[in-house]
């Protein structure tokens, strides 16, 4: 077996001293898939709820449309702005789950005065093995 990187042993040092500067614990709930657009989708039983410890973040997004455009349309670029809401947990505890985070699971801050939950909209995996998690809210 091949023993980490120099970089890789780094990289879990510094993760491990941002989470415990910075981290939010939060409650995975993994979810079934939805087997049509119409079905609701149900909490998965075969995958049990796991506790985390991560990074959240919240902020304003910006994204321009790019398409076709029509003759006598708006001469400037059509934007959208929106908030982005991220949660990214490390390699390590990435590695740690029980089993794999999927699009469509929730997540909610326990420690948090707000109750809102968040769906894992999509999953942004690095080459490092850690995780950011593109929420909405549920």
């Amino acid at each position: 077996m091949l023993s980490p990187s120099p970089f890789a042993e780094l990289d879990a040092i510094v993760s491990e001293a941002v989470e415990e500067e910075f981290g939010s614990r939060a409650t995975l709930m993994p979810f079934t898939q939805a087997s049509s657009q119409y079905a609701n989708p149900r909490p998965d039983p075969a995958r049990p709820e796991a506790e985390v410890v991560g990074i959240f973040s919240s902020g304003p997004a910006i994204d321009g449309i790019a398409g076709q455009a029509r003759a006598g349309a708006s001469s400037g670029p059509t934007m959208i702005t929106g908030q982005s809401l991220v949660f990214w947990i490390s390699a390590a505890t990435v590695e740690a789950l029980p089993w794999a985070v999927r699009s469509g699971d929730r997540l909610r801050f326990p420690d948090a005065a707000d109750p809102r939950r968040y769906r894992i909209a999509a999953i942004r995996p690095t080459d490092m093995g850690d995780l950011e998690l593109m929420l909405t809210e549920d």
